[in-house]
């Protein structure tokens, strides 16, 4: 026994540990969550991941309809880029 837990109680055991979240889909029938290609890990291009993620939080959080909307267009050019190494889905006929 190390004494964490009789010294400490839960409080002391709870110091030691590192909570993490596991969240999943209530409905995946429904609606399904993926992670964005850009941000996935392993992350293939540092700056359209970053040029990204800051479109989004932007657009989020920006004050006004015309900063909201440049974020927007960020948001989308980020995300329409060729990723290096990559192959883009061929359109459909």
């Amino acid at each position: 026994m190390s004494g964490y837990g009789r010294f400490g109680g839960p409080e002391g055991l709870r110091g030691l540990t590192s909570p993490k979240a596991i969240i999943t889909d209530r409905w995946p029938w429904l609606i399904q969550t993926t992670i964005p290609r850009v941000v996935d890990y392993p992350i293939p291009s540092v700056t359209q991941s970053s040029d990204f993620m800051t479109g989004m939080i932007g657009f989020v959080f920006a004050d006004g309809w015309r900063r909201r909307y440049l974020y927007l267009m960020q948001l989308l050019r980020s995300s329409r880029q060729q990723q290096p190494g990559v192959p883009r889905p061929s359109p459909r006929r």
